[in-house]
């Protein structure tokens, strides 16, 4: 570690850590609702399915990334997080049993998987440069590895009192904790 590397270096790897704390949180708690309420017998369609929802999310990805700037992209994706995961706490919670609900829910978590990975990655290379990327990614690989884990654990310890719907609120939750601390690593680090 170079001198003064550190305040930046936890700051990103904190936005990795809680990135990927909500996705953990929304696979846990997903691919159990899943498994429970449509059966391990139907994820072939699901697997069948998500190329095709890999490849909307990537062009229109890809197209944004275009028109706008990679913070703007943060702050979107945090948002429609936000807001995707109070559309599944009311709908989950609403309805309950439907399985459409649950394809839904299976194919919205495929898309993040791959989704906030790229993003994650995308925005912290911008911030850093080839040598320091060769230095540190290893180091933002393990924060987020700790929020995947931290994330199932959450699930894990408390899914006896907490209905699956609350874990959608909860990463939406984290991803609106996310924001401030996005839009700080904005204005504090230069590209």
């Amino acid at each position: 570690m170079n001198r003064g590397e550190w305040p930046k270096l936890v700051q990103f790897g904190l936005f990795g850590f809680l990135l990927q704390m909500g996705l953990g949180i929304g696979f846990s708690a997903g691919d159990a609702a899943f498994l429970s309420h449509v059966g391990a017998d139907k994820l072939p369609v699901i697997f069948m399915l998500t190329p095709l929802v890999m490849l909307v999310y990537t062009g229109i990805f890809s197209v944004l990334m275009v028109r706008f700037s990679i913070d703007r992209m943060v702050t979107m994706t945090l948002l429609l997080l936000v807001a995707g995961g109070l559309l599944l706490w009311a709908l989950l919670g609403a309805t309950g049993g439907n399985p459409t609900l649950y394809y839904a829910l299976k194919l919205y978590l495929a898309m993040w998987y791959i989704g906030l990975y790229s993003l994650f990655w995308n925005y912290t290379d911008t911030y850093f440069d080839i040598q320091d990327a060769k230095r540190l990614f290893p180091l933002f690989a393990a924060f987020c590895a700790l929020g995947t884990a931290a994330g199932a654990m959450i699930v894990n310890l408390t899914a006896a009192v907490v209905p699956m719907h609350g874990f959608m609120a909860l990463w939406a939750a984290i991803a609106l904790a996310s924001i401030p601390l996005a839009r700080m690593l904005g204005r504090r680090w230069g590209q």
